[in-house]
């Protein structure tokens, strides 16, 4: 049997309901998108600023997404690692 859960979470400047270790995970994927998007955007226009080109930020997403995946597979690795020990929450985490 596979269950999956999935919440919507919350994240302001101020507040988030995200758990304090995933913040960069989310960063990281964040990061990642807005660059593919903005390199997609960028391809074929004339741009004025800092030199960068769509090129760049097209490897600066890939980057980013590649750390993302890796991240989001040892988060996966850990979580099945807790659910076979019997390990699911610490008192830290309830």
């Amino acid at each position: 049997i596979q269950v999956y859960y999935t919440a919507v979470h919350t994240v302001g400047e101020e507040e988030s309901t995200l758990p304090d270790h995933l913040g960069d995970v989310v960063l990281t994927g964040a990061a990642g998108y807005a660059a593919l998007e903005y390199a997609a955007y960028a391809m074929n226009r004339v741009t004025v600023g800092d030199g960068r080109t769509p090129e760049q930020f097209l490897a600066f997403g890939r980057d980013r997404l590649m750390q993302f995946r890796q991240d989001l597979t040892a988060l996966k690795r850990e979580r099945l690692r807790a659910v076979r020990t019997g390990e699911l929450w610490t008192e830290d985490t309830r």
